[in-house]
């Protein structure tokens, strides 16, 4: 019997524009992630969802059956899909989050110091919402092989608790998430919030007491409806769109009509996938020493995505 016991990690980043330039300029070359002893990185995405150990090799350049769901994949709320899912609340000194316990996506983020407006100082800037149209989410998961059963996107996690707050003295919040599998596999989902950041750690911490070896590539993807409009005057040049770091390329720009006509195909490493909107910027970062797939695609229904996955594991 296979104990297995690994650690996958990424981490995602909300920041204001200026606060994005900076980190640019600190992390863009090595993207920092702080790994644990036995650690292995793994990128995430959704709506997307890699395939498993049957797929070719990172290196081959060919992009894998990725097994896209349908639209529904993303349940609308008020759906009966949605109404099974919770919604864990987490408040931090810069955040205010919900995740979904289906797949444990980031689906409600609001920026604590960014009012909508310097005449409602209290009404706080939300950058994800799962509400088309300006639906904005953070998804991620893992993917075995075919009919091989592992949490991906659209499992459905168990929690503790519905309620995390980052108490006065406190410099870190834990997050815990729990998927069993009938084949033995337990993985917990892992989201590690620090005072006074803006980067979320996520991990995927696997344990298979099963009978069976267990393997699976980690991915994750920023998902987001783009209903084709430029904004008003005072927004055509504020960018909305994705954008991506690779060491040999640098910052790249990905327009939402580049996607529809030649999806991203790249293997990265050292490098991360974002979404910008106007000033702001969400960002998915791997740890910057193992090798990425970056992809994107177009969705029905003007949803588009942008993500990385790892090697199988």
């Amino acid at each position: 019997m296979d104990n297995i016991r690994l650690l996958l990690m990424v981490a995602v980043a909300f920041l204001s524009f200026s606060l994005y330039q900076a980190w640019q300029r600190d992390y863009a070359p090595q993207p920092q992630v702080q790994q644990a002893q036995q650690s292995v990185a793994a990128s995430s995405g959704e709506t997307a969802t890699p395939s498993g150990g049957d797929e070719p090799s990172m290196n081959s350049g060919a992009v894998p059956d990725v097994g896209v769901p349908a639209a529904s994949a993303t349940p609308v709320v008020g759906s009966v899909q949605a109404a099974r899912s919770k919604k864990i609340s987490v408040e931090t000194d810069l955040f205010r989050i919900l995740i979904d316990t289906r797949g444990g996506t980031l689906t409600d983020a609001w920026l604590e110091q960014y009012p909508v407006s310097i005449k409602q100082p209290d009404v706080k800037l939300k950058l994800l919402t799962p509400v088309p149209p300006e639906l904005f989410i953070a998804q991620s998961g893992l993917k075995s092989g075919k009919d091989v059963e592992a949490p991906t996107h659209e499992a459905q996690y168990q929690a503790e608790s519905f309620d995390y707050k980052l108490a006065d003295g406190q410099n870190e919040l834990v997050v815990d998430l729990v998927w069993r599998g009938a084949n033995g596999v337990k993985v917990t989902k892992r989201y590690r919030f620090q005072r006074d950041s803006y980067a979320i750690t996520v991990e995927h911490i696997v344990e298979n007491t099963g009978a069976k070896p267990w393997s699976a590539r980690g991915y994750e993807q920023l998902q987001r409806m783009h209903d084709g409009k430029t904004g008003n005057v005072f927004m055509a040049r504020a960018y909305v769109g994705a954008a991506i770091y690779s060491p040999d390329e640098k910052y790249e720009k990905i327009p939402f009509n580049k996607m529809a006509e030649t999806p991203l195909n790249r293997d990265v490493t050292g490098g991360w996938v974002a979404m910008m909107q106007h000033y702001f910027i969400g960002a998915w970062i791997p740890p910057a020493d193992e090798p990425e797939h970056f992809y994107s695609m177009a969705l029905p229904g003007g949803r588009y995505v942008v993500g990385a996955y790892s090697p199988v594991v």
